[in-house]
C-alpha cells in the first residue's frame, strides 16, 4: 500500500488533521526537583564517585577511585596480573585517549575487535575472560553505567567477557539517568544505549537467582579524579 495513503487513512479514522512534524514541547531537561534531590529523601553518601561507589557495591560490582592517570594505570597492571593467560578485549584504543594505557595493547593476549571493520563476532571476543571499556556516563543514584555502541566500541565488549572492567572520568559522573540523557541527546543518538547495573542477573526460570547469565559475572569500574 502506498505509504502516504496509509497514513492519511489512519488520521482520517481518528478524526484529526494530519502531524506532519514533531510539535513544540513546553517543558524540556530535567525539572528542578529532580536535579535539586538526586538522591531523594536519603543523605547522599559524598560526593558524586562515593555515591557510585556505595551503589555499585550494593549491586555486587567493585570500584576502585584514583586521584591521577598514573594511580589508575597501576591499578589496571595490577588487576590484570593473575589474568596473563587469558584473551582480554577492548575498545578501540583510540577511545582511551588520556589513559595512559597504551602499554595494554602491547600484549598479544590482548585484541581490539573494533579496530577492524568485520561484522562478525570475532573468536578472540568469543573466549574473551575480560572486556575493558570507557563509558559515556556514570549514574551515581543507581551505580549504572551508560555505554553507547559506535564503530570502535562494540556493545560486545562489555557482555561476552565473564568480567567487565570500565573506565571512568570522575567528571563523566552524573547524579541522575534523566541528566545523563540531557547531556547525550544534544548529540546525534547512538545506534544503541546500554545501561549496566552491576553483573548480570536473571531469574526468570522459577525465580531462582542467576548471575552471569545475560552478560559478565563480575563488573569493576575504575575512577580516575584527575582525567
Amino acid at each position: 500500500m502506498n505509504r502516504e495513503l496509509f497514513l492519511n487513512r489512519i488520521t482520517t479514522s481518528l478524526g484529526r488533521e494530519r502531524i506532519n512534524n514533531a510539535p513544540n514541547r513546553s517543558t524540556l531537561g530535567v525539572p528542578a526537583h529532580y536535579a535539586d534531590h538526586p538522591f531523594g529523601q536519603r543523605a547522599q553518601q559524598g560526593d558524586l564517585p562515593s555515591e557510585f561507589k556505595f551503589e555499585l557495591d550494593l549491586l555486587g560490582g567493585y570500584v576502585e577511585v584514583v586521584d591521577t592517570v598514573l594511580a589508575a594505570s597501576d591499578w589496571l597492571t595490577q588487576f590484570l596480573q593473575p589474568h596473563q593467560n587469558e584473551t582480554v578485549v577492548t575498545w578501540n584504543r583510540s577511545e582511551f585517549t588520556g589513559w595512559e594505557v597504551d602499554w595494554l595493547w602491547g600484549n598479544p593476549n590482548v585484541v581490539a575487535p573494533g579496530e577492524t571493520d568485520r561484522k562478525e563476532i570475532s573468536p578472540e571476543l568469543l573466549s574473551a575472560g575480560i572486556g575493558i571499556t570507557g563509558a559515556d556516563y556514570a549514574i551515581a543514584n543507581t551505580g549504572s553505567l551508560l555505554l553507547t555502541a559506535a564503530v570502535g566500541r562494540p556493545r560486545s565488549i562489555s557482555l561476552l567477557p565473564a568480567i567487565h572492567v570500565a573506565l571512568v572520568r570522575e567528571s563523566q559522573i552524573v547524579a541522575r539517568l534523566g541528566q545523563a540523557y540531557e547531556l547525550l541527546f544534544k548529540s546525534p543518538i547512538a545506534s544503541s544505549i546500554n545501561l549496566i547495573s552491576g553483573p548480570s542477573r536473571s531469574s526468570d526460570i522459577e525465580n531462582d537467582l542467576a548471575i552471569g547469565v545475560h552478560g559478565p559475572v563480575s563488573v569493576y569500574v575504575l575512577i580516575c579524579r584527575e582525567l
